[in-house]
């Protein structure tokens, strides 16, 4: 069963329960509840109770496939997400006039979202892709940071009038706005959703009394603390152990902070797939990536896992080093924001 693609375009501790520093935010006492945001959904970059927030973008440039014409500034650029998850960029192809919508995904009509934060407290950096497919045609849209920057692509290809829209730079930053905690984890991928059978395709493990456990690598090293997994499908609770008959340790659910430790945590869905059983299917992705300079030791793991239907489908990989492409460890974001 293939797992699903995180962020085309291009996880520490599960649920990355998150630094004031991003966001999130309690309602006050006697206020009405804030709408609770979907799993995926670029809403989690909109400030809760916002109807919508404005990015803007600055060096945006557009290409029509079928016009022999280079590419075209655009002026005046945004990018809007709305409550709903609704992703929009607004533009001007002159300095005077007004910007309007010339790119729009609706999250409802969306075949695949995602979003991944990575780094560690001090430079947090997210990825964020959508994509809507039809019989003729496929428009995606993704951002992606590093610790300095975060830039923008989107676009439609597979018709007669395909265009992309590239090298738009967020001068006004994504920042995450809700808490991605246990609670949200359970509800999304646990027995509030129904979810009550294991799916053993690419992990081995059962449920027992509530709780999904399985083996994190089928070659796991002798001793390592990572090589049996269990997720509580009640509470949200991640934990591992170095043997099946050991003690499981909870993985901590925040962002990690210090020079030598990097996490990442991220969310993806992904709608009418077969491998699913044509259901919605709900992915968790966590990864952390440890260097020790002095020893020039490195260690690190990755815990995927979809919920679908009454299923829970654990992907027992996990990660032992740094990418040949990795330069910063301040932008570390495992595999949460790439295939």
């Amino acid at each position: 069963m293939a797992s699903i693609s995180w962020l085309k375009a291009a996880s520490a501790g599960l649920l990355v329960a998150l630094l004031a520093a991003c966001g999130g935010g309690s309602t006050a006492p006697g206020a009405a509840a804030l709408p609770e945001v979907a799993w995926a959904s670029p809403a989690v970059f909109v400030t809760p109770g916002a109807a919508n927030k404005s990015f803007a973008l600055t060096g945006c440039e557009r290409r029509i496939y079928n016009i022999d014409e280079p590419y075209q500034v655009l002026y005046k650029a945004s990018l809007l997400i709305a409550s709903n998850g609704d992703v929009s960029i607004l533009a001007s192809t002159t300095e005077t006039a007004t910007a309007t919508v010339i790119f729009s995904i609706a999250f409802a009509d969306a075949k695949e979202s995602s979003w991944s934060v990575g780094g560690n407290t001090q430079t947090p950096t997210y990825s964020l892709y959508v994509n809507q497919s039809g019989r003729d045609f496929d428009r995606y849209f993704s951002v992606y940071s590093r610790s300095d920057s975060q830039s923008l692509n989107a676009g439609e290809e597979g018709n007669s009038a395909g265009y992309d829209i590239r090298d738009c730079m967020l001068t006004d930053k994504l920042a995450l706005q809700v808490n991605a905690d246990q609670a949200r984890a359970a509800k999304n991928l646990g027995t509030t959703a129904g979810v009550n059978t294991y799916d053993g395709d690419d992990a081995d493990g059962r449920i027992e009394a509530g709780i999904a456990f399985w083996q994190n690598e089928n070659t796991a090293a002798p001793g390592d603390k990572y090589n049996f997994m269990r997720f509580n499908l009640g509470t949200g609770e991640l934990a591992s152990s170095a043997s099946t008959t050991g003690t499981y340790s909870p993985i901590s659910f925040s962002l990690p902070s210090g020079t030598t430790t990097y996490g990442a945590y991220g969310e993806s869905l992904s709608r009418f797939e077969s491998e699913f059983d044509y259901k919605d299917a709900k992915s968790i992705c966590v990864s952390s990536y440890t260097y020790d300079p002095q020893t020039e030791q490195e260690s690190g793991f990755g815990v995927y896992a979809t919920a679908y239907g009454n299923k829970f489908y654990p992907d027992g990989i996990r990660i032992r080093q740094m990418s040949e492409n990795f330069e910063n460890p301040k932008d570390f974001e495992g595999s949460c924001n790439g295939k």
